[in-house]
């Protein structure tokens, strides 16, 4: 019975991981990154803008 557990415990997280995966993928799509994508490298960046 305890090794029927572990197994149910480590498939149950594996799902949990995948959906969990797919949820940030889910966020990560609603994300406005430009018409063709072009902000996307800059998903995560930190930067500063002066003005000249």
């Amino acid at each position: 019975a305890e090794k029927a557990r572990k197994e149910f415990d480590d498939v149950n997280r594996e799902k949990d991981d995948l959906l969990n995966k797919l949820a940030e993928i889910d966020r990560l799509n609603k994300i406005d990154m430009g018409e063709h994508e072009e902000f996307s490298p800059l998903h995560g960046e930190c930067f500063d803008m002066t003005d000249r």
